[in-house]
C-alpha cells in the first residue's frame, strides 16, 4: 500500500502541474507576454479590486437593504461573468441584487484579455479537468455506462456556509476523504451567498480538487474495504 501512495502523490504532482502550466501558458499567449516572469505582475495588477463605473458613474449594487458601490477586481470581473453564464447561479446571482444591469457594466469594463481568459476557462479548461475526474469515476463507479453530471457552463461556485459565513468551493471534484465526487447530485440553484472570488486561484483550487479525486480514489476505496472489514476490526 505505501507503494500505492507514493504512486498517487506522484500522478496528483503530475495532474496539477499540468493544470498550472495550462494556465500560464494561455495567460502569456493572451496577454502577449514572451517572458513567463511577467506573469507575476500581470497577476498582481489584475488582483487590484476598483470602483465599477458606466457612463462616468460608479455603479451601484443593493446588498443587505443598502446600496454599495460595486467594486471588483479584474479577476473578480471574469469570475462574476463566468458565474452568471450558469442559469442556477445566474439565480442566486439576480438575488443578491447582480442584475443584468450590473454584468453589463462589468462586461464594459474588463479588458478583452481577462474576457478572453474567462471564455477559456469555461470553454476549454473546465472541460479538460472535468474528463479527467469523469475517467477516475467511470473506472471506480460507472458500471452501466454511469458518468459524471455535466453542468452547462461549469465553473466552481464559491458560497458562504455556517453561522459564521465559511465559504466553501461547490466544486464536483472535493474529495479529501470520499471516493465519489458530489457532483453526482444536480447542482441546483440555492438560497446560499455566492461569493465573487479570483478566477485564478478558484481554478487552482478546482486542480487540487481534481488531481486528488483523480489519483487517491482507489488507495481510499481499497483502504476503506480493508479497515471495513469486520474480522479486522474484530
Amino acid at each position: 500500500m505505501a507503494k500505492q501512495a507514493h504512486e498517487a502523490g506522484n500522478r496528483k504532482y503530475q495532474i496539477k502541474e499540468l493544470g498550472k502550466e495550462m494556465l500560464a501558458e494561455k495567460m502569456m499567449e493572451t496577454h502577449g507576454l514572451t517572458d513567463r516572469s511577467q506573469l507575476k505582475e500581470i497577476v498582481n495588477n489584475n488582483a487590484i479590486a476598483k470602483k465599477v463605473e458606466m457612463n462616468g458613474e460608479v455603479v451601484k449594487i443593493k446588498q443587505d437593504g443598502k446600496e454599495v458601490d460595486l467594486v471588483l477586481s479584474q479577476n473578480e470581473m471574469g469570475d462574476l461573468i463566468s458565474q452568471w453564464q450558469n442559469p442556477e447561479t445566474r439565480g442566486m446571482l439576480i438575488k443578491q441584487g447582480y442584475n443584468k444591469r450590473v454584468i453589463d457594466a462589468v462586461e464594459a469594463n474588463i479588458t478583452p484579455e481577462n474576457r478572453a481568459m474567462t471564455d477559456w476557462l469555461i470553454t476549454d479548461f473546465y472541460p479538460i479537468f472535468y474528463n479527467v475526474a469523469n475517467a477516475t469515476y467511470k473506472i471506480r463507479e460507472g458500471a452501466g455506462g454511469k458518468q459524471l453530471e455535466q453542468v452547462t457552463n461549469y465553473v466552481p461556485r464559491a458560497v458562504e456556509s455556517g453561522m459564521k459565513g465559511e465559504v466553501t468551493l461547490d466544486t464536483p471534484f472535493e474529495l479529501k476523504a470520499s471516493t465519489k465526487p458530489s457532483s453526482v447530485q444536480e447542482r441546483k440553484e440555492s438560497n446560499a451567498k455566492v461569493k465573487i472570488i479570483d478566477m485564478y486561484s478558484k481554478a487552482l483550487s478546482h486542480i487540487e480538487g481534481v488531481s486528488h479525486y483523480s489519483s487517491y480514489a482507489d488507495l481510499v476505496h481499497e483502504m476503506r474495504s480493508i479497515y471495513g472489514d469486520t474480522k479486522i476490526q474484530n
